[in-house]
């Protein structure tokens, strides 16, 4: 079974689907969960910050939050990494190498063909440049 998961996160109800297929496999293999948010620095330097949360410190305590949940849910082995690069796939991929993870569980926003060629996906980069087996999964929708 798989030792070490990664599951890459950007604060979304849809990329937090993935959690709930990593922590069963995780709690059935005794895996070890890796929780990554790759925040991309601004491109020009910005002029004092209006409010008291620096850039990274919102995203660095939503990884905590949800590290938090995830060990309430039965998954004593959770860390967190807050990950700063302009190229989100290979930072996803850099740091999956690096924490040695068998696994990562992520999940696409569902969208079509036409939207995700125009876009692009981080879900379907990675997936296709990963070393390792990646488990991706699509938001329900609901009802048609």
């Amino acid at each position: 079974m798989f030792e070490r998961i990664l599951v890459p996160l950007d604060g979304t109800p849809n990329a937090e689907q993935a959690l709930r297929a990593a922590t069963s496999i995780a709690r059935a293999s005794g895996a070890h969960v890796h929780l990554a948010t790759v925040l991309m620095p601004p491109l020009m330097e910005l002029p004092e910050l209006p409010y008291e949360a620096s850039l990274g410190e919102v995203e660095a305590d939503y990884l905590e939050a949800t590290a938090a949940r995830v060990q309430a849910a039965g998954v004593p082995g959770v860390s967190t990494k807050l990950l700063r690069a302009y190229d989100v796939t290979g930072a996803l991929e850099e740091h999956r190498s690096q924490v040695g993870a068998g696994l990562t569980v992520m999940a696409s926003h569902g969208r079509g063909a036409v939207e995700r060629a125009w876009l692009g996906s981080v879900a379907d980069r990675f997936v296709r440049t990963s070393e390792a087996p990646v488990l991706c999964s699509c938001p329900s929708t609901g009802p048609s």
